[in-house]
């Protein structure tokens, strides 16, 4: 019995004329979210307000922390051009509030649609990248970096959850993808 290294790498790659033909099936529907136009279910509701973080709450409160010194000062203190120049910490802080949850509100708006109006497109895994994130002595987080091959582009899906783990490069999986907003996907394990 020979073994042929050559046909088992292009299986294991997805390069045989036999795997290119199973990629070229639509993929199956295992997260059951049928056609596109859809509807936000509470559970894809979640997934868009998880996948799409922000840092407005820290902004606020870091804001917040500046702004209670300067009060009093301002309000009962000479009108000096130092009592009002306090305020100007926490007002940075409160404008860059601001802009980080108009740019959340943006993508969140972004992600809906394509789980809306996209459809259910298969994807080959290209590359994965573990960048593990270490906040303090005890605390760490993974961010995992996996680019997608979808139509003939390169497509990065960033994101914290532990499932992008199993993923292996080469792997075809089924992903909600649009055309009109070809840089955000959803693999649909996930949803």
């Amino acid at each position: 019995m020979s073994y042929d290294t050559k046909k088992t790498a292009a299986d294991y790659w997805g390069t045989s004329p036999a795997a290119q033909q199973l990629q070229a099936q639509p993929p199956p529907d295992l997260s059951n979210l049928g056609p596109a136009p859809r509807e936000l279910t509470p559970a894809l509701r979640d997934y868009v307000k998880k996948s799409t973080r922000s840092l407005t709450g820290t902004w606020i409160t870091v804001g917040a922390f500046f702004l209670l010194p300067a009060l009093p000062m301002a309000a009962f203190g000479s009108p000096s051009g130092e009592s009002y120049g306090m305020l100007l910490l926490p007002a940075a802080f409160f404008t860059a509030a601001y802009f980080t949850w108009r740019s959340t509100q943006a993508r969140r708006a972004q992600l809906a649609a394509v789980l809306e109006q996209g459809d259910i497109h298969p994807a080959q895994i290209i590359s994965i990248r573990a960048v593990e994130i270490r906040r303090g002595r005890y605390a760490n987080t993974v961010r995992y970096h996996v680019v997608f091959l979808i139509s003939g582009k390169h497509i990065e899906h960033v994101s914290h959850e532990a499932a992008l783990a199993m993923l292996q490069v080469g792997l075809s999986i089924p992903v909600v993808w649009h055309p009109n907003l070809p840089d955000l996907i959803a693999p649909t394990f996930l949803l």
